[in-house]
């Protein structure tokens, strides 16, 4: 049953990330001032809240992961309970999506839109218990490494979203495949790594 109460974490990570954006989004105006707003085009990766929300998504999932996912699993299980995780957490932006809520920004998503989408949740997870599965330092270095590793990974995906090309389609396959074999190659190895 553990990896209902891990899809479970996933879901209240991304719930938590959720009410912080619409909090943020919601005081922003105050705080910025009069006649001051936060852009709400999303057609580049760099626009703040875009930057703010994958940050916020990758910070709840860490969260998730090194406070609870982590007391019930440890080496491998830890990097599988992580990817369950990850499947909670677009489970709630798949239900933002197809819902029926007033943020609901496309509800005509094809299918390859929401493979990505559930991918890319799950492979970050993945890449933040792996990091917290083989942590040696502190907690403190294990934070900014996995959460720049994910932050990162989870940009450069929307960028591939955002600048669509003939190539955009082969691009993304090939960079979630390259994250899949990754984490592939990093559970099956990381005995030998916690051995070091």
């Amino acid at each position: 049953m553990r990896w209902v109460e891990s899809i479970l974490w996933g879901i209240i990570a991304a719930a938590g990330a959720l009410f912080l954006g619409i909090l943020i989004s919601t005081l922003a105006p105050i705080l910025l001032g009069p006649g001051k707003e936060l852009s709400m085009d999303f057609s580049s990766p760099l626009n703040f809240i875009l930057i703010a929300s994958v940050l916020m998504e990758e910070i709840f999932k860490y969260l998730v992961i090194a406070n609870r996912i982590e007391k019930f699993s440890y080496e491998r299980s830890l990097i599988a309970n992580s990817l369950l995780v990850g499947l909670g957490f677009s489970l709630v932006e798949l239900a933002l999506i197809y819902g029926k809520f007033p943020a609901n920004p496309n509800p005509s998503f094809e299918l390859k839109n929401i493979a990505g989408l559930v991918l890319i949740h799950i492979l970050t997870a993945g890449i933040i218990g792996y990091f917290v599965a083989v942590r040696k330092t502190g907690k403190h270095i294990t934070f900014i490494k996995a959460i720049i590793m994910a932050f990162a990974i989870h940009l450069f995906y929307n960028a591939l979203i955002i600048w669509q090309n003939e190539f955009t389609d082969f691009l993304i396959f090939s960079f979630l495949g390259a994250i899949t074999a990754v984490i592939a190659l990093n559970t099956m190895n990381i005995n030998k790594k916690l051995a070091n």
